[in-house]
């Protein structure tokens, strides 16, 4: 009888153990069908300040004077850098060359003014009447050739500089047979009003020249003062490609950037093609510094800004992702390399088993203009 009450308690015993060990598993299987864990995207980014400025070469010159540095602070309309191109100093040194011939020109053709007055002096005209064919076919050429000009400086294929030099070409033409014609008349009829006619017409001519020899003046001083390259903002230098004097740029090259801090921070990442579409503004993000070790200074937060999706050919990385950092235990360092992770949203073992309702549609606008936020 001992025996079997042993046994029989043996087996309880057996049973309750089993009991225990079927009850356990169930509830961690329930626990572990249940448990929440996050659905995230990674990828590496750029910190970018929100406000940022890139300054190009206005035209192709090289590099006279370097007078800033990385991160360095710097005013609105200081001077950054000092470009040098020596055809643009040859353009201007002709310029004003030819602005002071003309006004030469204007100036002798007033003195003749007032010596005819006083003295009613002639010139020789015997080769005047075979010039004037010529200048009127060379008008009628430059005249041509100067209208297409307009219409191509409309159209902007070439610039105010070359339109005011044919122009002013026209003008030389003109005043040349002019001059032939006046010589002409005064062989012809004589008399000391065509002398005085030819003069006045010399000197408007010479007048309209200076006109635009000026404007054409004024607009290359422009160009060189564009080579000073000035801050257009308070803010930090950033992305200074610029290092070294002597160094050649190309027209539209970026020479620098300016930051402004004060206005926040930003992060510039990218995605796989194949994840784009679970992107939309608002979801959360935690960033990783690569400067700050997150264990003892913890992680940056932000959120999604707006997902680009319009690229015609997108980057190696992926499709650009632009991202707010609102929170940060350490100041941010423009230019600095992080980790990132968009937070698509919070899952369980058993969500991955029961239907999921199916996504809304974008609203048409955001499909249409390819970029998914502001």
């Amino acid at each position: 009888m001992n025996q079997d009450d042993n046994q029989s308690n043996q087996n309880m015993k057996y049973g309750w153990l089993w009991a225990i060990a079927i009850t356990g598993a169930l509830m961690l299987l329930s626990g572990l069908f249940w448990m929440r864990f996050d659905l995230v995207i990674q990828g590496q980014g750029g910190v970018e300040a929100q406000n940022a400025l890139r300054l190009y070469a206005p035209r192709d010159a090289w590099v006279e004077e370097i007078l800033t540095g990385p991160g360095r602070e710097v005013a609105a309309g200081e001077i950054l850098l000092r470009l040098r191109d020596e055809r643009l100093d040859r353009e201007i040194l002709e310029a004003r060359e030819a602005l002071l011939n003309v006004r030469l020109e204007m100036t002798l053709a007033q003195n003749r003014q007032r010596e005819l007055t006083l003295t009613g002096g002639g010139l020789d005209s015997l080769t005047a009447a075979a010039s004037l064919e010529l200048h009127g076919e060379r008008l009628k050429l430059l005249k041509e050739l100067n209208g297409i000009y307009e219409t191509l400086s409309e159209r902007g294929s070439v610039s105010r500089v070359e339109r005011l030099s044919v122009e002013t070409q026209w003008l030389n033409a003109r005043r040349e047979a002019m001059r032939d014609e006046a010589l002409v008349r005064l062989r012809e009829e004589g008399g000391l009003e065509v002398l005085l006619q030819r003069e006045q017409a010399l000197e408007e001519a010479a007048r309209e020249r200076t006109v635009l020899l000026e404007q054409r003046l004024a607009e290359l001083l422009g160009e060189r003062e564009r080579l000073v390259v000035r801050s257009p903002i308070q803010g930090r230098v950033t992305n200074l490609h610029t290092r070294e004097p002597g160094m050649t740029v190309e027209r539209g090259r970026v020479l620098l950037a300016v930051a402004d801090p004060s206005e926040g921070y930003v992060v510039r990442m990218y995605v796989q093609d194949r994840n784009v579409d679970l992107l939309l503004p608002g979801l959360p993000v935690r960033m990783d510094s690569h400067v700050f070790a997150s264990s003892a200074e913890g992680y940056m937060h932000g959120r999604v800004l707006k997902v680009v999706t319009d690229m015609d050919s997108p980057e190696a990385g992926g499709f650009e992702v632009l991202v707010s950092i609102d929170e940060w235990p350490v100041e941010p360092v423009i230019g600095s390399r992080l980790n990132a992770e968009i937070l698509l949203r919070r899952q369980n073992l058993g969500g991955l088993f029961l239907p999921r309702p199916l996504r809304e549609p974008q609203p048409d606008k955001e499909m249409e203009n390819g970029t998914h936020g502001p």
